[in-house]
């Protein structure tokens, strides 16, 4: 996620309009934190491991697919591995991981990068 991260931030920061690029970055990444943390607070959805009850979705692979527009042929299967590691490590179930690319999705809309 960090190198997701890292890469859409660099892509920002070489855009022509760099604020426009900041302030859409900032957007996306707002939209993504703000309706993973709420939705986890409302529905308690306990992780496959038993840690804690803040399943419900997959806040690492939300960010990981709203980061991942700077190059789709790359970005896109980054942001898919994120989702797959987050279940290998017994954190995630299936469908956390799909609404958490969906809310990544949906983030990527919101402006245009």
């Amino acid at each position: 996620l960090g190198v997701q991260l890292t890469i859409d931030t660099v892509h920002t920061f070489r855009q022509p309009d760099r604020w426009a690029a900041i302030r859409c970055q900032s957007m996306r990444y707002g939209a993504v934190i703000g309706s993973t943390e709420g939705t986890k607070r409302l529905v308690h959805r306990r992780r496959p491991d038993g840690s804690d009850d803040k399943s419900f979705f997959s806040m690492h692979t939300a960010l990981a697919f709203s980061a991942s527009g700077w190059k789709v042929e790359i970005g896109i299967p980054l942001a898919a591995g994120v989702g797959y590691g987050r279940m290998a490590a017994d954190k995630h179930f299936l469908t956390d991981v799909l609404v958490g690319a969906a809310a990544g999705f949906g983030a990527m809309q919101l402006c245009d990068k």
